[in-house]
Protein backbone atom coordinates (compact mmCIF):
# COMPACT_ATOMS: atom_id res chain seq x y z
CA UNK A 1 0.00 0.00 0.00
CA UNK A 2 2.85 2.38 0.85
CA UNK A 3 4.46 1.54 -2.49
CA UNK A 4 1.27 2.50 -4.32
CA UNK A 5 1.07 5.81 -2.45
CA UNK A 6 4.61 6.71 -3.51
CA UNK A 7 3.75 5.74 -7.09
CA UNK A 8 0.65 7.93 -7.09
CA UNK A 9 2.67 10.87 -5.73
CA UNK A 10 5.35 10.42 -8.40
CA UNK A 11 8.10 9.52 -5.92
CA UNK A 12 9.40 6.56 -7.87
CA UNK A 13 12.71 6.24 -5.99
CA UNK A 14 10.82 5.97 -2.72
CA UNK A 15 8.46 3.47 -4.34
CA UNK A 16 11.44 1.26 -5.25
CA UNK A 17 12.88 1.51 -1.74
CA UNK A 18 9.50 0.67 -0.19
CA UNK A 19 9.20 -2.40 -2.41
CA UNK A 20 12.70 -3.61 -1.57
CA UNK A 21 12.05 -3.13 2.15
CA UNK A 22 8.73 -4.96 1.84
CA UNK A 23 10.43 -7.94 0.19
CA UNK A 24 13.11 -8.03 2.91
CA UNK A 25 10.49 -8.06 5.65
CA UNK A 26 8.43 -10.64 3.76
CA UNK A 27 11.46 -12.93 3.45
CA UNK A 28 12.31 -12.57 7.14
CA UNK A 29 8.71 -13.37 8.07
CA UNK A 30 8.72 -16.41 5.81
CA UNK A 31 11.91 -17.68 7.44
CA UNK A 32 10.51 -17.09 10.94
CA UNK A 33 7.27 -18.94 10.15
CA UNK A 34 8.90 -21.92 8.50
CA UNK A 35 11.84 -22.08 10.90
CA UNK A 36 9.72 -23.85 13.49
CA UNK A 37 9.51 -27.15 11.56
CA UNK A 38 11.98 -30.09 11.35
CA UNK A 39 15.75 -29.87 10.98
CA UNK A 40 15.90 -30.66 7.25
CA UNK A 41 13.12 -28.20 6.45
CA UNK A 42 14.85 -25.57 8.60
CA UNK A 43 18.15 -26.08 6.75
CA UNK A 44 16.36 -25.79 3.39
CA UNK A 45 14.63 -22.58 4.51
CA UNK A 46 17.95 -21.06 5.58
CA UNK A 47 19.49 -21.89 2.18
CA UNK A 48 16.45 -20.45 0.41
CA UNK A 49 16.65 -17.33 2.59
CA UNK A 50 20.35 -16.81 1.80
CA UNK A 51 19.72 -17.16 -1.95
CA UNK A 52 16.85 -14.66 -1.82
CA UNK A 53 18.99 -12.26 0.21
CA UNK A 54 21.77 -12.43 -2.39
CA UNK A 55 19.29 -11.85 -5.20
CA UNK A 56 17.77 -8.87 -3.42
CA UNK A 57 21.18 -7.39 -2.76
CA UNK A 58 22.31 -7.86 -6.36
CA UNK A 59 19.35 -6.48 -8.22
CA UNK A 60 17.21 -4.85 -5.55
CA UNK A 61 14.29 -6.81 -7.04
CA UNK A 62 14.82 -5.32 -10.47
CA UNK A 63 14.64 -1.72 -9.30
CA UNK A 64 18.28 -0.86 -9.99
CA UNK A 65 19.04 -1.32 -13.71
CA UNK A 66 22.81 -1.00 -13.34
CA UNK A 67 22.94 -3.74 -10.70
CA UNK A 68 20.75 -5.99 -12.84
CA UNK A 69 22.95 -5.38 -15.90
CA UNK A 70 26.17 -6.10 -13.99
CA UNK A 71 24.61 -9.25 -12.53
CA UNK A 72 23.69 -10.46 -16.00
CA UNK A 73 27.21 -9.81 -17.30
CA UNK A 74 28.67 -11.66 -14.32
CA UNK A 75 26.35 -14.61 -14.88
CA UNK A 76 27.22 -14.76 -18.58
CA UNK A 77 30.94 -14.75 -17.75
CA UNK A 78 30.47 -17.63 -15.32
CA UNK A 79 28.45 -19.60 -17.86
CA UNK A 80 31.11 -18.99 -20.52
CA UNK A 81 33.82 -20.21 -18.12
CA UNK A 82 31.81 -23.33 -17.29
CA UNK A 83 31.30 -24.12 -20.98
CA UNK A 84 35.02 -23.71 -21.63
CA UNK A 85 35.90 -26.01 -18.73
CA UNK A 86 33.46 -28.65 -19.97
CA UNK A 87 34.78 -28.34 -23.51
CA UNK A 88 38.39 -28.79 -22.39
CA UNK A 89 37.38 -31.76 -20.24
CA UNK A 90 35.55 -33.32 -23.18
CA UNK A 91 38.52 -32.78 -25.53
CA UNK A 92 40.95 -34.31 -23.02
CA UNK A 93 38.65 -37.28 -22.55
CA UNK A 94 38.19 -37.66 -26.31
CA UNK A 95 41.97 -37.56 -26.86
CA UNK A 96 42.40 -40.35 -24.32
CA UNK A 97 39.82 -42.52 -26.10
CA UNK A 98 41.58 -42.26 -29.48
CA UNK A 99 44.60 -44.35 -28.37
Amino acid sequence: MLKENFHNQGRYDWEDEAYVEFKKIDTNLLLAKEGETGAIRKAWNIIKYKILKILYRIGKNGTDPISVFLSMISLLNKMFLLIQILLVYYLIKLKGDVK
